[in-house]
């Protein structure tokens, strides 16, 4: 699910990428930076809708008759959802810090989300309250970390010195 969740956000990544770099190499350009990124969160807050109702309308029945088997696997799909729904909210600051070239600490940010993961998986493992549900709630975490540390970094190097640089 995951993979086929990030297909459409990666491909919309790859098309306005271009646009991205061009648009920093710019001097005052400010508002050309603006309108790409307009464009590309209504892009992306159309494509989450959708895939919205596709996880919690849709895949639910077309599970329910073509792989009845596996219909209570479909609430840890819901679950991962939100955390994808951030994470893909978030991650055109990611190529904002890649175009920049920042890649320790683009690194470190997913270190730092690793590290949340493995210690979340080791207590509940450890305190055994491993189910299903509780790991679909640490991927949870693991983006939502990846996230904050995306929004916290680009807030701390300033957002708008980062960008217009």
């Amino acid at each position: 699910y995951v993979n086929l969740f990030a297909v459409i956000p990666a491909a919309l990544g790859a098309l306005n990428f271009p646009k991205f770099m061009k648009s920093l190499s710019q001097k005052d350009n400010k508002k050309g930076l603006l309108e790409i990124f307009k464009v590309y969160f209504i892009e992306i807050i159309l494509y989450l809708i959708l895939i919205g109702v596709g996880t919690f309308f849709i895949m639910p029945k077309l599970i329910e008759i073509f792989l009845p088997a596996h219909i209570n696997g479909v609430q840890y799909v819901q679950i991962v959802f939100y955390g994808l729904v951030i994470f893909t909210l978030t991650d055109p600051i990611s190529y904002i810090i890649n175009a920049k070239l920042h890649y320790k600490q683009l690194l470190s940010i997913y270190i730092i989300a690793l590290a949340v993961s493995i210690v979340s998986y080791s207590f509940l493992y450890f305190n055994k309250l491993g189910s299903l549900v509780n790991y679909s709630y640490v991927n949870v975490i693991f983006y939502v970390t990846m996230s904050m540390g995306y929004v916290l970094y680009f807030v701390r190097k300033g957002s708008k010195d980062f960008v217009y640089k």
